[in-house]
């Protein structure tokens, strides 16, 4: 299943502005993936002769100075701290007796922190990681295939594995970051 986030981190593939280790883990995914590399090329079709034909324009001589003000003026705006009470923040359902709580979404990093609540009995299907995740328990228990986790406990699934089942006899609450790609 292709992630939602995968026609963005396309387009931006695309345009040469997806930069680094996301550009390069991106290119790798692409190497792999034939829904991504149709999702590369439907975005190279529509962006195709963008700009032909277009006459030369000269930037205007203050233009580069205007833009680090705009960019420091933008960095003065974001917060350099987050800080989200216990009690503050909404749980969106997943699935039946699963809640997230996102905390934090990195946009940079394209990564998410986010709380994860766990009903007795419920569980998570297996499914695919597409980038690394971390988790640590923070309330209850839950087992991951055969490996049971309680409070404390950290586990990491790289990315491109397959996720065993999660269960939770007793229910749980664990805290999530990833990275989106």
């Amino acid at each position: 299943m292709t992630h939602e986030h995968d026609d963005g981190l396309a387009a931006e593939y695309v345009l040469g502005t997806l930069d680094g280790d996301a550009r390069r883990r991106f290119a790798e995914a692409l190497a792999r993936d034939p829904k991504l590399r149709a999702r590369v090329a439907d975005w190279e079709r529509r962006l195709n002769g963008l700009g032909q034909g277009a006459a030369a324009v000269e930037p205007s001589a203050g233009l580069w100075a205007n833009i680090d003000g705009a960019l420091d003026a933008l960095a003065t705006e974001r917060p350099s701290s987050v800080t989200i009470h216990a009690g503050e923040g909404a749980w969106e359902q997943l699935a039946e007796g699963i809640e997230k709580k996102t905390l934090y979404f990195d946009e940079m990093a394209r990564s998410e922190s986010y709380l994860l609540r766990v009903a007795p009995g419920a569980q998570l299907p297996s499914h695919k990681h597409r980038a690394t995740e971390e988790c640590i328990v923070l309330e209850g228990s839950f087992d991951i295939g055969d490996i049971h986790l309680k409070p404390g406990d950290f586990h990491v699934m790289e990315a491109d594995t397959r996720h065993p089942v999660i269960y939770s006899a007793q229910g749980g609450v664990a805290y999530i970051r990833g990275e989106l790609r």
